[in-house]
């Protein structure tokens, strides 16, 4: 299959079965986004995520969508995050817009009208966000700001919040920097011990030792695995115990303090 192309012809036939086997539907491990990366066009850049807080692995397809994702994962209020969350029921959508003058958005290939879906919905506790992510010309197309006009609707009839992310105000560096950071680890924040979290921050305030020694010393300190202190590191700013200026550039292990990224 060339990339950037897709597998599913859309119409309305095929939505239905995809409504039927729950796309675009449930809640953090049961959730099934309406679009998946081995099916959808994207911008050629794609991303397949785990993240422990929903128990599963998130599809994203655009560049923008990733970025908005990672400041979504590195906020300690988030609950759970839904990905290309349709608008559902489908008809019941469509009768909204249509009682509201809004010229319904039709699929190039079949001409059928569309299933909508918002980039993301987020959970905080009871409150939900639909979030959508755009460029700044996006809503100068007709067809995306009767898109958003509908997503409006949508939020305003389930009583949601909506929120609009631009590409433009997003830092790339930033986004990479915390999809470092959140990156699974094959151990759980348990297994490092108190005494090594204790070991780990005291020797990175009130030494000038580089990362890399640190983890290396409370590694041996503790008889922790090796790779483990670098873990360990990672943990420490997930939880904002450690707080860096992630726009500053890519981490390296060798420094400390305002540092930067190098992989492993």
């Amino acid at each position: 299959m060339k990339r950037g192309a897709s597998t599913i012809f859309r119409c309305k036939e095929k939505d239905l079965e995809m409504i039927e086997v729950g796309r675009g539907q449930g809640i953090l491990a049961d959730y099934q986004p309406w679009l998946y990366v081995h099916q959808e066009r994207g911008d050629c850049t794609s991303l397949r995520f785990y993240l422990p807080l929903t128990g599963r692995t998130h599809q994203l397809l655009t560049r923008k969508n990733i970025q908005c994702f990672m400041e979504l994962i590195f906020d300690d209020t988030v609950t759970d995050i839904r990905e290309y969350y349709a608008l559902l029921p489908r008809d019941e959508t469509i009768e909204m817009a249509e009682a509201a003058g809004i010229k319904f958005p039709r699929y190039s290939e079949s001409h059928d009208k569309k299933v909508l879906t918002f980039d993301f919905v987020v959970s905080r506790g009871d409150e939900v966000t639909a979030v959508v992510v755009h460029t700044g010309k996006t809503l100068n197309d007709i067809t995306e700001r009767r898109i958003f006009q509908i997503q409006q609707l949508y939020c305003n009839k389930h009583g949601w919040k909506l929120q609009v992310e631009y590409k433009e105000n997003m830092s790339a560096q930033r986004a990479n920097n915390i999809r470092r950071i959140m990156m699974p680890s094959p151990w759980g924040p348990e297994e490092y011990g108190a005494e090594a979290r204790e070991e780990f921050l005291e020797m990175y305030f009130q030494s000038d030792l580089s990362i890399r020694e640190i983890a290396g010393k409370v590694e041996a300190n503790n008889g922790l695995e090796k790779g483990m202190g670098i873990h360990l590191f990672r943990t420490l700013m997930r939880e904002k115990q450690i707080l860096l200026n992630l726009d500053a550039g890519p981490m390296i292990y060798s420094t400390k303090g305002e540092i930067r990224w190098r992989r492993l």
